[in-house]
């Protein structure tokens, strides 16, 4: 609310104007550019207005709640959203994983990415923990540098708009094979990207097993080619024999044995782009 405050502040305008960056809270930035005093400042949003503390890699953090939670099975002394990365700040960060950080002595879980959070991070792979479970339009957008984004949450996942956009080329959103079908069938089929793209072209799957070996079926053609695993198209079958044929693309909703898991690994599978499958 800057009614109030404007004009006892505008000789500050003309001292400085606009050789003087002004931050503000991103939501008030455009009712500063309309103001006849404030607007002679180069405005400037700020996206680490509202937070708490900062980690070692100085990404910053907003408390939600202190209240104590327990995310699939791991206790937490309460919950915070990452609201800003460290831009090209003195620590570069070729991949990073992110789901809980320590302040005054207390573990949070990170549920929510705030927008614009990574905003010029110089991050190019990010693995998101099973906390996260909510982010804001354009949570991931205009990181230029990111290539790849990990979600380990395969449960309830909300997202309030695009969270991204403007990434590296060949930018990949991964989920977890079980969790896939929720989000090619949402909305993410509906975005514009631009150049007939849509939020699904950059959506694919990752398989992780507690056993040794899986079976699953995609939603969307993928290869295997580079995986390092072993994959079967089931032919016939009797009693416990299984005849297969050793495949390294697959169509879509076909089931498919696969060998070469080691427990807990994530192993992603591309979309297929070309052939028959």
């Amino acid at each position: 609310n800057i009614s109030g405050t404007t004009s006892g502040n505008t000789w500050i305008s003309h001292l400085y104007g606009s050789t003087t960056n002004l931050y503000v809270p991103r939501e008030a930035a455009s009712a500063y550019k309309k103001n006849s005093s404030w607007a002679r400042f180069n405005i400037n949003p700020d996206y680490t207005c509202a937070y708490d503390f900062r980690d070692n890699d100085f990404n910053h953090y907003t408390v939600t709640s202190n209240q104590p939670t327990t995310i699939n099975g791991t206790y937490y002394d309460g919950t915070v959203m990452a609201v800003h990365g460290s831009g090209e700040g003195v620590r570069k960060s070729a991949s990073r994983s992110l789901d809980h950080v320590y302040d005054n002595n207390k573990n949070y879980a990170v549920t929510r990415i705030d927008a614009d959070t990574y905003r010029g991070y110089s991050v190019e792979d990010l693995t998101l923990g099973n906390t996260v479970s909510s982010f804001a339009t354009d949570a991931l957008s205009n990181a230029a540098n990111l290539k790849n984004v990990t979600l380990l949450n395969t449960g309830s996942v909300r997202w309030d708009g695009k969270f991204f956009g403007n990434n590296a080329s060949g930018f990949t959103f991964w989920v977890r094979n079980d969790a896939f079908n929720g989000f090619y069938t949402s909305a993410l089929k509906n975005w514009d990207m631009g150049s007939g793209k849509t939020g699904i072209d950059f959506l694919a799957p990752y398989i992780q097993s507690t056993y040794d070996n899986t079976t699953f079926s995609c939603a969307v053609p993928v290869t295997f080619s580079g995986s390092g695993l072993n994959a079967y198209y089931v032919t016939s079958g009797t009693g416990n024999t299984l005849n297969t044929s050793i495949i390294t693309s697959v169509a879509a909703g076909t089931g498919v044995v696969v060998t070469g898991i080691n427990k807990g690994e994530i192993y992603r599978l591309p979309r297929a782009t070309s052939g028959s499958n």
